[in-house]
């Protein structure tokens, strides 16, 4: 049968002999090796507590016990960010830096306080070193301030710290080192959980030397809790027939094939009766501490029990100290009157012994009892003291408090003045601007309008052009029929035709001629809206001051075309071709 199936058929039958038949086990460096063929006593099954680990990115999981020394550093990575700031920890001065989280991100578990921060009361403050669950945080719309609700692992009480409270906070996981056992008692649905894992101080459990060693100071995850069943074994020598070396724990788990050997009865018992011993080991081991710790109130309870059981002590208010043995005098000789008639001399004794003991523990506890009730009226004085001081320091931070209310809600007054004074102004600049658009609109729709009547206007320039040169082409043919030109250069009749159809000229046709002629800046020309009879009403210099025509080459290009010196019709052509780009 397998070690598991074993452990469930034999689980009130133990101890037993078994044969290993299958299987191989090994463990603390090869201290245990289990192998087939080999004879073990399974003393008794174990059950304990225990949490599964895994390394993170890896699926292999180990078990730690619950009583493991080994300690664990909670790990706050509150943003999944970069995993060396969660391991350097995050620092916080106040409690108000450590409420501010929350508007982003959950609150870590625990801190710790680096620095001892004085505020009024025990429960208000902490002390350098405190390490703190955090519970919850509350808001008081009253008073208008946060309160942060923890408990203190250091003292194990619970505390009410102000946003303002000063303790310069960690979540370094080095600083919130705790065992197993304390996260899971004192954090509510802590697992999972990712944490540090740290070698721990004191006697190591058996189960902490199962793990390898590569896991210390790496980041891991308590994953759950779960009952380990482990069989505690010897091994059983060749030349021995039940007799085993030092004991040790095998998983339930471990895939072991057994067979059970049948034990003659005087070995049985001999089996039976070390594994009683080793049962009282192993039990003696684990209230070791707690014996230490508590060893002067076990004595003294131990006493007390024996006293009742021997002497019969019964309520503290009816019982009477024995009183020692009376001695009588007969003559020159003391005999001694026993109080215990019907008894050996040496029971006589050690009731006498008892009787003292009585009366010391008698006396012994009316002094328990006064020193009880004058360190209670103690007690009740400080407590009134301290109600008092609490209640003086309380009322003069509600005033300071009220204060702050007061002068808050009269800033709060002048930037809500302000704020209208500023929607106001905003109001006006809002209108203004209604008002610009208003008017760049009816500018937009006049320049439309306008180049609306440029175009028509070019166009019909265009066509006046076009009738122009036919009438010139036609006028040209008639002379070389006749055998004259009236067109010949610096006669008058072409000096007079070029007048007349520069005379002719629109405003918009003379800035094209003037284009043509390679004038560039045509503002004084625009301004002054010249058509062409005014055009050749002007001399050279008037057409530099007036016109704006400042080089001479193009004064002396205008002069010609009105003199008649120059064909205007060769710039007209130009100016009808462009009128004609203009226009399509």
């Amino acid at each position: 049968m397998t070690l598991s199936e074993f452990a469930q058929r034999y689980q009130s039958n133990l101890p037993q002999q078994v044969v290993v038949t299958h299987g191989v086990y090994w463990r603390d460096n090869m201290e245990v090796n289990i192998s087939s063929s080999e004879r073990l006593n399974i003393h008794f099954i174990r059950h304990r507590e225990s949490v599964k680990i895994k390394e993170l990115g890896s699926s292999t999981e180990y078990s730690v016990p619950v009583t493991s020394t080994l300690e664990f550093g909670a790990v706050y990575n509150p943003y999944n960010g970069n995993m060396k700031d969660a391991l350097r920890g995050f620092f916080y001065p106040t409690v108000g830096d450590v409420i501010k989280i929350t508007e982003n991100a959950p609150l870590p578990k625990l801190i710790r306080a680096t620095s001892k921060s004085s505020m009024t009361t025990p429960a208000n403050c902490v002390s350098r070193g405190e390490l703190l669950l955090i519970k919850e945080v509350r808001s008081d719309e009253h008073l208008g301030f946060r309160e942060l609700h923890v408990t203190s692992l250091t003292t194990n009480t619970d505390k009410i710290l102000h946003e303002s409270c000063r303790g310069n906070f960690t979540t370094r996981p080095e600083a919130i080192k705790l065992s197993l056992f304390s996260i899971i008692k004192h954090i509510p649905n802590a697992l999972p959980l990712s944490v540090m894992i740290f070698p721990g101080e004191g006697t190591l459990d058996q189960g902490d030397m199962h793990y390898p060693s590569h896991l210390f100071h790496k980041v891991i995850q308590l994953s759950r809790t779960f009952t380990d069943v482990l069989l505690v074994a010897s091994s059983v020598p060749e030349d021995s027939v039940c007799d085993g070396r030092e004991p040790f724990e095998i998983p339930q788990e471990v895939e072991l094939e057994l067979r059970v050997v049948e034990l003659r009865e005087g070995d049985r018992e001999q089996l039976q009766e070390k594994s009683d011993t080793i049962m009282r080991k192993i039990q003696g081991e684990y209230v070791k501490h707690y014996r230490n710790a508590h060893q002067a109130q076990a004595e003294y309870v131990v006493q007390e029990m024996f006293l009742k059981a021997v002497g019969g002590l019964g309520d503290e208010k009816e019982r009477v100290p024995v009183a020692p043995p009376r001695r009588k005098k007969s003559g020159s000789v003391e005999k001694e009157e026993s109080d215990y008639p019907n008894v050996s001399p040496v029971q006589e004794g050690v009731l006498s012994r008892l009787g003292k003991l009585e009366q010391l523990v008698w006396k012994m506890k009316k002094s328990r009892v006064s020193t009880s009730a004058s360190e209670d009226r103690a007690e009740e004085e400080r407590e009134d003291e301290t109600k008092e001081r609490v209640s003086k320091e309380t009322a003069s931070v509600v005033e300071s408090l009220q204060e702050k209310m007061r002068e808050t809600e009269e800033k709060t007054g002048e930037k809500e003045e302000k704020m209208r004074e500023k929607e106001e102004k905003m109001r006006e600049i809002e209108v203004k601007v209604e008002a610009l658009e208003a008017t760049v609109s009816q500018l937009r729709s006049l320049l439309e309008e306008q180049q609306k009547q440029n175009q028509e206007e070019l166009g019909r320039v265009s066509v006046e052009l076009v009738a122009m040169r036919e009438e010139m082409k036609r006028n040209e043919a008639e002379a070389n029929q006749q055998g004259t030109s009236p067109y010949l250069l610096g006669s008058p009749e072409t000096s007079q035709r070029n007048r007349d159809i520069v005379q002719s000229l629109t405003a918009a046709q003379v800035l094209q001629l003037l284009t043509e002629v390679g004038v560039e800046d045509l503002l004084l020309a625009t301004q002054e809206n010249v058509s062409g009879d005014i055009l050749v009403e002007l001399n050279e210099e008037e057409l530099e001051t007036e016109l704006g025509i400042r080089k001479k080459i193009h004064r002396l290009k205008v002069m010609k075309i009105i003199n008649g010196s120059k064909p205007v019709t060769d710039y007209l052509k130009m100016s009808e071709a462009n009128s004609m780009d203009i226009v399509c």
